[in-house]
């Protein structure tokens, strides 16, 4: 007599995905730069376990604080997340800084006049920068052959928040006709 048996098993085995997705092409995680420039961007890549979709986000948040040359702080957080909700993080923080002399957009010309005529009192002008910037200007008389000519050397000068700025020397010239 031969008896035959058959074992029949049905085993269950589920696969769970608890990796986070993990991201690739990262910026470093400081990236300081110019008041003059927008908070880049970067193009980071994702590979998540199992063949699973992922997908990225990433948030700014601007924070304005003058602590010079640091004139405001940004702050990026990369986020990758797969179908499963597993996620991880990356942070980005750019200093923001100002080391950039006021934008000038004209200076006063060098200008001769006759005696008794009134001195000009023109200032730079300043076009849009970083911080708020001031112009102001001093002179120096340098004294002529005759009493009534001289020549005033006007200092301009243009200084922001930061002190950072620059000089522009006008001749106005004063002469006895």
């Amino acid at each position: 007599l031969v008896v035959k048996h058959t074992l029949v098993c049905n085993d269950t085995i589920d696969i769970i995905d608890t990796m986070a997705p993990v991201m690739t092409n990262l910026p470093p995680a400081t990236v300081q730069i110019s008041c003059n420039q927008a908070v880049p961007s970067h193009p980071v890549t994702i590979a998540a376990d199992c063949g699973a979709e992922a997908w990225i986000t990433d948030t700014l948040l601007m924070v304005e604080e003058i602590d010079c040359p640091i004139v405001a702080h940004g702050y990026r957080t990369y986020t990758a997340m797969d179908a499963c909700g597993n996620s991880s993080t990356f942070d980005v923080y750019y200093p923001i800084v100002d080391t950039l002399a006021p934008a000038v957009t004209s200076v006063p010309n060098d200008v001769t006049l006759n005696c008794g005529d009134l001195i000009p009192e023109d200032l730079l002008t300043l076009g849009e920068d970083c911080l708020e910037s001031t112009a102001m200007f001093e002179d120096s008389i340098l004294l002529g052959d005759c009493p009534t000519e001289y020549t005033i050397e006007r200092t301009h000068t243009a200084m922001d928040l930061c002190g950072n700025g620059m000089s522009y020397v006008q001749s106005i010239e004063v002469i006895d006709t």
